[in-house]
């Protein structure tokens, strides 16, 4: 048993090498791809419908209430999609030789002998085992992440003068990383235990894993990594947000140099109307 995220790094590096520490990889890179398309690839066009850049009595920027719902619904579709990659990344990450193996151990070769493997021997539904707390945990991790993202920028650039760039990207990317985190751990430690069961205990719903968890290990269980998943997420989601703000600051000034001679915008993110002052637009694209 790992004493904490400090030990299991030695001892994974001590004793499987650098190759130890990437385990998973590439069923991470799909579980990430797959659910970003929906999570960031949807968050605008639903806080579209739901607030257009013309809606009547209101102004222009959305209210946190109508974000933290798209970024609910976004983050719900993209953990449907990433949930069996997610299962499988976390089986091969566990899997270890010898005297560090602990729990339950699968020994798949890769990612398709263990999708093949589980499809075989256990049925298709297994890969979608623990995905009422992975939506939850999606629901409720987008929610927090986009929402406080999103208002830390507003509130930084209309109450503090600062400039959209890099910087605020950064800051508020990594705060929002934080809060994510809080919303998300709980939910983190119940699913890894639901992915990682047996095929002889999948009975166990997630209720149930939730009451043994706070009856046999007390509350802090539920914060159990919290300081490596904080590790985690924090860069990721700082990478994610500056290089989408890079990418969306690109696209306005591309549409602000063809506005004149064009009626339709080359903008991606959001349906224009034409009586939309330009501002107005630059403002809502930067809601993430």
């Amino acid at each position: 048993v790992y004493k904490s995220s400090w030990d299991c790094l030695q001892k994974t590096f001590r004793h499987e090498g650098m190759r130890g520490l990437q385990k998973g990889l590439f069923p991470a890179i799909l579980k990430e791809s797959s659910k970003n398309i929906f999570r960031l690839g949807l968050y605008d066009p639903i806080l579209n419908t739901m607030h257009p850049l013309n809606y009547p009595g209101e102004a222009s920027t959305a209210p946190a209430w109508k974000r933290m719902i798209a970024g609910a619904t976004c983050g719900a579709m993209g953990a449907i999609s990433a949930n069996p990659f997610e299962l499988i990344k976390t089986r091969l990450q566990s899997h270890s030789a010898g005297s560090l193996a602990v729990g339950n151990q699968y020994a798949y070769t890769g990612t398709f002998s263990a999708l093949r493997s589980i499809v075989v021997t256990d049925g298709f539904m297994t890969l979608y085992r623990g995905s009422v707390i992975s939506i939850a945990r999606s629901m409720f991790g987008s929610a927090a992440n986009l929402t406080t993202y999103s208002l830390l920028k507003d509130h930084a650039r209309n109450n503090w003068g600062a400039q959209d760039g890099v910087m605020l990207d950064m800051t508020s990317s990594l705060a929002s990383a934080f809060v994510s985190v809080v919303v998300m751990n709980p939910m983190d430690v119940v699913r890894i235990r639901l992915y990682n069961r047996s095929s002889q205990s999948s009975s166990q719903t997630t209720l149930q894993s939730i009451r043994h968890i706070l009856t046999t290990e007390g509350p802090l269980a539920f914060y159990k990594g919290f300081s490596t998943h904080f590790m985690r997420i924090g860069p990721h989601f700082t990478l994610t947000f500056v290089f989408l703000g890079m990418l969306k600051r690109y696209l306005i000034e591309g549409s602000s140099s063809n506005v004149a001679g064009s009626k339709t915008s080359s903008m991606i993110l959001h349906p224009k109307e034409e009586s939309v002052p330009s501002s107005v637009i630059a403002m809502r694209e930067e809601q993430i």
